[in-house]
């Protein structure tokens, strides 16, 4: 039996701590609650959503040389993806506290080892059996991870090993710029925003006509709409699907990652486009209906 091919995602590896509230906040006070640590970080979560697939990942990252860290890896590895992740010996692993309350969740940020990760991070073997090559957004977006990510691109296009690449986040595009951030680009990348990343980077507020301009320059984009399904488009075709129904959905957290997921396994494994399409969409209401994007 013919192994799956790997897809390398270069990226941000952090541990979500989901705090959740059982009565109102306190303040100055003691509030009971439910605390968990979960797996996080886009490139981590796109990793391992290929590997929930049956498909092939590794992660390159950084994390640090804590309990957290280990977490992180322990994590992956029982989870199927080879963890190519350097422990950093003076930073903590990158944390986010998330206060998720009936209607809405306040985000705490502290990215720390994942801000860090360098060229020099890409060892020996990081690009062995690569079908794929994936980066987080979030490499591009920071100048302390850029080079990484631009690193990662260049070695993947020397090899002839096709690139995609997540816009990330729509604050620090609007930070950076559109036009810095597709420079950055390679000739050729499949893009995968989703539609508030897409309107920033095309300048266009109607969605399908934002999916054709940056396909056209791009050569390939897949725009995210959450329960509005997906538009791809390689600027002369554009391609609509509707998001798979679910019932009694929890949580639209990581179904962005888990489309992702479902589209590059789906293709290093051959399908046509339209296969690649439906299985991202599966993958995606699959990721809605669970808590966050990963538990352990």
């Amino acid at each position: 039996m013919t192994r799956p091919a790997t897809v390398v995602v270069v990226g941000d590896a952090l541990v979500d701590v989901v705090v959740r509230p059982l009565e109102s906040v306190q303040p100055g006070s003691d509030t009971a609650s439910t605390i968990r640590w979960r797996s996080g970080g886009a490139a981590a979560n796109v990793a391992r959503a290929i590997a929930d697939q049956g498909g092939r990942a590794r992660l390159v990252a950084r994390v640090g040389d804590d309990v957290a860290g280990t977490f992180l890896t322990d994590s992956l590895h029982r989870h199927g993806v080879a963890a190519h992740v350097v422990r950093d010996p003076d930073r903590s692993t990158g944390t986010v506290v998330a206060l998720v309350g009936a209607d809405d969740r306040d985000m705490l940020t502290d990215r720390g080892a994942s801000a860090h990760l360098g060229p020099g991070d890409l060892r020996s073997g990081w690009l062995d059996d690569a079908a794929h090559v994936h980066v987080s957004g979030y490499a591009l977006l920071s100048p302390t991870t850029r080079a990484a990510g631009l690193h990662a691109m260049q070695r993947a296009r020397e090899a002839g090993i096709p690139v995609s690449v997540d816009p990330a986040s729509a604050a620090p595009l609007r930070r950076i710029g559109a036009d810095a951030f597709l420079t950055m680009l390679p000739p050729r990348v499949l893009l995968t925003p989703n539609a508030d990343e897409a309107r920033i980077l095309a300048g266009r507020e109607d969605v399908e006509e934002a999916a054709s301009c940056l396909g056209a320059r791009t050569g390939e984009v897949l725009v995210s709409r959450g329960a509005g399904g997906v538009v791809w488009s390689d600027g002369r075709t554009v391609l609509r699907r509707s998001a798979v129904a679910v019932t009694g959905a929890v949580d639209p957290v990581g179904a962005g990652d888990a489309l992702v997921a479902g589209l590059l396994t789906a293709r290093v494994a051959g399908h046509p486009l339209e296969v690649q399409l439906d299985e991202a969409l599966v993958a995606a209401g699959r990721a809605v209906g669970r808590p966050g994007p990963w538990t352990g």
